[in-house]
């Protein structure tokens, strides 16, 4: 569900599609039982993580963070909310948007996402996102630079 919800939005922005990664997978699912256990709200070591980048989610509505891709869709509408500046790319000049730029780096290649509780972390792995200087090309804009965001099938 996530591998899909993710690769729908990157396909808007010039970006090849994510495969799954089981080991990313495993990764992710501990870390979001861990956060369930402990009623946490913290990113994991990179080194439990594997040196990957991470996302994580929290909602109240559980049947909704185990039935859709609202977690994907919450990283991404941080594309206009807070905002991200195509014309001025890079962590520091865009914050709040860390999430949507993990989500669309370009040159990561794996995903693997765990659900728990209240709780989503998917693990982006091959080349870690949001590293500094490497903004301009590898967050994209939409392939018809539109600001207009496309439908993406939340359900699935």
């Amino acid at each position: 569900m996530a591998l899909k919800g993710h690769n729908e939005y990157r396909r808007q922005h010039q970006v090849d599609d994510l495969v799954f990664s089981e080991e990313a997978a495993i990764t992710a699912q501990k870390y979001a039982e861990i956060l369930d256990n402990e009623n946490k709200w913290e990113h994991s070591k990179s080194e439990f993580r594997n040196g990957c980048g991470e996302n994580l989610a929290m909602h109240s509505d559980i049947p909704l963070m185990w039935t859709t891709n609202i977690a994907t869709k919450m990283w991404y509408d941080e594309i206009d909310n807070p905002g991200y500046d195509f014309d001025n790319p890079g962590y520091y000049q865009n914050p709040g948007t860390g999430h949507m730029t993990a989500l669309l780096w370009k040159t990561t290649t794996k995903l693997g996402c765990g659900v728990s509780g209240k709780y989503v972390v998917c693990h982006y792995c091959d080349k870690t996102p949001n590293m500094l200087g490497e903004f301009e090309e590898n967050v994209l804009r939409k392939k018809d630079n539109s600001d207009s965001t496309e439908e993406v099938d939340d359900e699935n």
